[in-house]
């Protein structure tokens, strides 16, 4: 058991919590509570901690089951450390702790396979800040079938622990494919044949009139900015998200549901 808030696996935590730079760096990020441990995948699962002072006592009997099952798994390289309960909270992100906190690979995918995909659905983020939003997106977007979700740099952290904590697990399953800029995004887009659609309050055509059965791009942007010039002249079609009311505009996760859902509708 570890009693040592200075053990080299618990600060290696802390600074994979904190600091984005040690998640590049690591190509790694934390996750916390029973459900994020249960449902991260084999093979990306690199280190796991768990308190038995702070698991309720069904929450201990999945872990352990858990656990055991991961140990037979051939594909799992994981290493499984038990801590005091003083450790194990330093390490915490939340305020309840639930008892077990992971380390785990950040997946990669191979681009042109994903974005190859006949009729693939994609969501692009275009400086969405706010984490709590962008993990929205990204459960919403495993949700309505959406092939990935792209971030131009700017854009949230997807792997910092209130991101990752509002997946609700779809961080393992949605591809997030990062791209440096919106213009170098823009002309792969042309090239791989995907129509994009920027919303607009000046646009002609509603977002219901328009289809979204072939491969489609959304382009949504900053929660207090919008989207860029750049992005809006560059996208193939401008739609315009009907609104009542004196609101000046809608949620950036709440719009990204909407037009992801419409095209699921119409597929």
């Amino acid at each position: 058991m570890i009693t040592s808030p200075v053990n080299p696996g618990i600060k290696r935590v802390i600074r994979l919590r904190d600091k984005a730079k040690e998640r590049e760096k690591e190509n790694a990020f934390v996750t916390e509570g029973v459900k994020l441990f249960c449902e991260a995948p084999s093979h990306l699962l690199m280190s796991v901690y768990y308190c038995r002072a702070l698991l309720r006592d069904e929450d201990e009997k999945i872990v352990k089951a858990r656990i055991d099952e991961l140990k037979k798994d051939e594909g799992c390289r994981a290493v499984f450390e038990e801590t005091d309960k003083e450790v194990f909270l330093k390490m915490c992100d939340t305020k309840t702790p639930q008892g077990v906190i992971c380390i785990v690979s950040i997946p990669s995918y191979d681009e042109d396979i994903i974005f190859d995909k006949e009729n693939g659905l994609y969501l692009i983020s275009e400086g969405i800040r706010d984490p709590g939003n962008m993990g929205t997106v990204i459960r919403t977007a495993e949700s309505a079938g959406v092939t990935a979700v792209i971030l131009i740099k700017g854009s949230a952290d997807p792997y910092q622990p209130k991101c990752i904590r509002s997946t609700m697990g779809s961080i393992y399953r949605l591809p997030v494919i990062y791209m440096e800029d919106t213009d170098t995004l823009l002309s792969l887009l042309k090239k791989k044949g995907i129509t994009s659609y920027a919303s607009s309050p000046a646009a002609k055509n509603s977002f219901y009139e328009e289809d979204f059965r072939g491969k489609t791009a959304f382009w949504v942007g900053n929660e207090a900015l919008g989207l860029s010039e750049n992005a809006l002249n560059g996208a193939d079609r401008k739609i315009l998200i009907p609104m009542e009311g004196s609101a000046e505009s809608l949620n950036a996760a709440v719009s990204a549901g909407l037009l992801m859902y419409e095209a699921l509708r119409q597929r």
